[in-house]
């Protein structure tokens, strides 16, 4: 637990650089306004394999629509990201899953729950315990966890909207009345009553955060280097991971298995 306590101010006060910040919340803007011409070139590419080579389901393609309804999304989604903002900023939650940028054994391991402190029999030592972690992850680790809840909350609209568009394109093409797929699929999924496309906005968010989980090898890499003493040499590893990964899926590198591309 000390280690763990250790590596909670080590962490956090690399964090606490107002450079780490700027980086962070620029390449989570980045790659979210990225989205918008790749999924328009997704759609492009769907309909030359559904029209041409008719080598593609209607149900498994994008449509090129789902870019433009990604925009229009950024009114509510805008709403999202503030609450999601203010939550992690006043009690540390995450509102899209529990998922952080954090690689270590406990996030809040200066806390009197966590080092067993007796709220009853000392309150005034758990009081200040707590209070000391609070104000040791203030501008490290809980600002970071509330730039990205914003990001997610616009990232988790913006996949509803493009569901609501694919789901909706593809249940017409396969016959359905525009008025009716509009009514039963469309409008179910943007009130989140689509188990599978609140799902797959949620994994979006946590992807366009580079906070999704990592594959079979680098996971288990990852419980490695999540020990307090891996963080002299490799602080942070989930991350960096995926943005090599999601780099290298948009260079010729891509073409080689296990970048993602193809899928």
């Amino acid at each position: 637990k000390g280690l763990n306590v250790w590596a909670e101010m080590y962490i956090n006060a690399l964090l606490s650089s107002p450079v780490t910040h700027m980086v962070n919340i620029v390449s989570n803007a980045l790659f979210g306004f990225f989205q918008l011409p790749e999924r328009a070139l997704g759609g492009v590419i769907g309909a030359v394999r559904t029209n041409v080579f008719r080598g593609m389901p209607s149900s498994d393609r994008v449509y090129m629509e789902e870019s433009f309804a990604m925009v229009q999304s950024l009114r509510l989604g805008m709403r999202d990201a503030l609450l999601a903002a203010s939550r992690a900023l006043k009690n540390e939650q995450e509102t899209f899953g529990a998922m952080t940028k954090l690689d270590v054994q406990e996030r809040r391991a200066i806390s009197a729950d966590y080092l067993d402190i007796d709220r009853e029999k000392l309150p005034l030592v758990a009081k200040a315990v707590d209070g000391a972690g609070i104000f040791t992850r203030l501008l490290g680790s809980r600002l970071l966890l509330a730039e990205d809840e914003f990001a997610k909350g616009l990232a988790f609209q913006a996949e509803l909207y493009a569901q609501a568009v694919r789901r909706t394109k593809a249940a017409i093409h396969e016959g359905m009345d525009p008025e009716e797929a509009a009514e039963t699929v469309g409008a179910k999924i943007l009130m989140g009553r689509d188990a599978t496309a609140t799902r797959t906005s949620q994994e979006m968010a946590q992807r366009l955060t580079f906070q999704q989980d990592l594959g079979p090898f680098a996971g288990k890499l990852q419980g490695l280097m999540a020990h307090p003493l891996a963080k002299i040499l490799v602080p942070f590893f989930k991350t960096p991971t995926n943005l090599v990964k999601e780099t290298l899926s948009r260079t010729p590198l891509a073409f080689f298995p296990g970048t993602g591309f193809w899928s």
